[in-house]
This record gives structure tokens, C-alpha cells and sequence, in this order.
């Protein structure tokens, strides 16, 4: 069975991790954990995840402020990788939260993905303990 659920009061479980980890740098359980409790008490905040016989195997976390959303994580298991998990986790938050506007942050690892889901994309340039590294500012507009 696979279906799209809200996932906020269940975030903080090993399976989510064992997703999640994925979007985040240098992933711990802690630091997992620190992160979701940052999430969970922000009312501003929707978690929804893509479960396949009960298990999720992607989730997204965004935070609408007015009339614009954020993509704060987005994560598909690898094995499940090309399977259009992401871009339907997309849909289904755009669908649910409404915004006039969703965006993300993203690196070259990603950033291919957020075009196929109709992103608009800008690249700058961002320091990170004193290196410099290119993001992607991803944008996409309703309608």
C-alpha cells in the first residue's frame, strides 16, 4: 500500500532518519533529533512522508510563512531514486499548504531534480568553513 501522511507526530523514529539523514550534512541521530524538535515545535511547520506498506521511504519537512512555502528538507531513499516519490511529496505539500510561492535551497547534487519539478533556479555562491561551495536558490511559482 502506498500513501502521503502527515508525519509530525511521528518524525522523530529511526525509519524517518534512516530517510531524512540523507538531505542532511554530516547526519547524526542527534543531530537528527536536535532538528526535528527545532521542526516539531514550529506550528509553521508540515512534515509528510511517502509510506510503502507502512514504511516511509521519502519525506519532505516545509514551513509556510504567508504566502510562500519552504522546502527545509526533502529525502527519498536511493533505492527508490527515479521513482517520481519526490516530485509527488512536492505536489502533495504544494496541494495541502497553498502557497503563491515554493521554495528550496539546494547543491549540485539536487538541483537537476528541482528543474524536472519546474523549479526556476539561480546559483550563487556560499562560504563554508572558509571554502567556498555553489547553491541554488529554487523557485517555483503557482499557476
Amino acid at each position: 500500500m502506498r500513501e502521503i501522511a502527515d508525519l509530525k507526530e511521528n518524525f522523530i523514529t529511526q525509519e524517518v532518519y534512516s530517510v531524512y539523514a540523507d538531505c542532511m550534512f554530516e547526519p547524526t541521530w542527534e543531530k537528527f533529533c536536535r532538528k526535528a524538535d527545532g521542526f516539531l515545535r514550529d506550528p509553521e511547520v508540515s512534515v509528510f512522508g511517502y509510506r510503502e506498506n507502512g514504511a516511509p521511504v521519502g519525506v519532505i519537512v516545509v514551513r509556510k510563512g504567508g504566502n510562500t512555502a519552504e522546502i527545509c528538507g526533502i529525502a527519498v531513499n536511493k533505492a527508490d531514486r527515479g521513482r517520481g516519490i519526490g516530485g509527488r511529496l512536492i505536489r502533495y505539500a504544494a496541494e495541502c499548504l497553498s502557497p503563491d510561492v515554493l521554495t528550496a535551497e539546494t547543491d549540485d547534487d539536487a538541483v537537476e531534480f528541482y528543474r524536472k519539478c519546474g523549479f526556476r533556479t539561480e546559483a550563487f555562491t556560499e562560504t563554508y568553513d572558509g571554502g567556498e561551495c555553489r547553491r541554488y536558490r529554487c523557485v517555483l511559482r503557482k499557476g
